[in-house]
């Protein structure tokens, strides 16, 4: 096999560590920790990234993010709710949000049910005090080409908020705690399938 080939052979299983092995680490990480909005801008690291967080909600800049296909019609729907401490001011950055995602429509056929409970659920917490909330979520990066290019811009140029970097705002998924086993099994074994196939093929060459 050609020094080339094994380079090719190479790239593939580093993009299929690359994929897979945050996945894995997330399926068994089976801590979870508590914490306020607070002590996480304050720069207390969580033990884990399945996380109770308490804090203010900014129900007043909800946005409700609807991803399409190409022939138009809705694929999944998302709602972010900046998420601050008590002492924000408009003056201040926003760092972290609230994401309530409904799911694929291809693989929940009943997501109007879903999308009805996360609306009931943002209604009664807006009747909270001082709209203060207590959630269980995973918390993620904004690490999705689309939140990159359409919710992080709508909120930059299209409402007052002042945003941290990108690289610094973080999404705390409600609904979603780790990678489903099913996926990752799915995606390990193709990725075995994939290098077994190339390293065949290359071998003949």
């Amino acid at each position: 096999m050609s020094l080339f080939n094994v380079l090719k052979l190479g790239l593939l299983i580093a993009a299929g560590l690359f994929v897979l092995i945050p996945g894995w680490m997330n399926y068994f990480d089976k801590g979870h920790d508590q914490l306020t909005i607070e002590e996480l801008l304050n720069g207390k690291k969580p033990e884990s990234r399945n996380l109770t967080i308490e804090g203010i909600a900014l129900f007043d800049y909800l946005y409700k993010y609807v991803e399409k296909k190409k022939d138009g019609s809705e694929y999944e729907v998302s709602y972010f709710i900046p998420l601050v401490d008590s002492s924000w001011t408009k003056e201040k950055e926003v760092k972290c949000f609230v994401h309530y995602r409904s799911g694929s429509f291809n693989f929940k056929p009943d997501y109007k049910t879903a999308l009805a409970k996360i609306e009931a659920e943002i209604d009664s917490m807006k009747k909270l005090p001082e709209k203060r909330i207590r959630l269980e979520t995973f918390c993620q990066e904004f690490d999705s080409k689309k939140l990159e290019e359409e919710v992080v811009p709508y909120f930059k140029y299209e409402s007052d908020l002042k945003l941290a970097k990108e690289e610094d705002l973080k999404r705390l998924v409600v609904n979603e705690t780790k990678a489903g086993l099913k996926n990752l099994l799915l995606l390990t074994g193709f990725l075995i399938v994939a290098i077994t196939a190339l390293t065949w093929w290359l071998s003949k060459k």
